[in-house]
């Protein structure tokens, strides 16, 4: 938020039931919802030429990182393509 930067994520509608998750602070959050659930407990987070896949199972926490910009630039392309299909809430 110190850098003013703005986070959009695509999740299906059961993240609002997260008051933290939920809440709207500014332009820092931006959600796109699918109409289906999704039942998959995995966290894609892409920063810089980075990719992240976060999974938290009771305490463990399990981490994939990948730093190589082209399936960056590919996943990227993908959430966009989806990004503007969803339709603005």
């Amino acid at each position: 938020m110190d850098q003013k930067t703005t986070s959009h994520a695509i999740s299906d509608r059961s993240v609002l039931k997260y008051r933290k998750l939920s809440e709207k602070i500014g332009n820092f959050r931006d959600f796109r919802f699918v109409e289906e659930k999704i039942s998959i407990p995995v966290v894609f987070i892409m920063f810089g030429d980075t990719i992240g896949l976060i999974r938290a199972e009771g305490k463990e926490v399990k981490i994939v990182l990948i730093r190589d910009v082209y399936m960056q630039g590919l996943l990227q392309t993908i959430f966009k393509l989806l990004w503007n299909l969803l339709p603005k809430e």
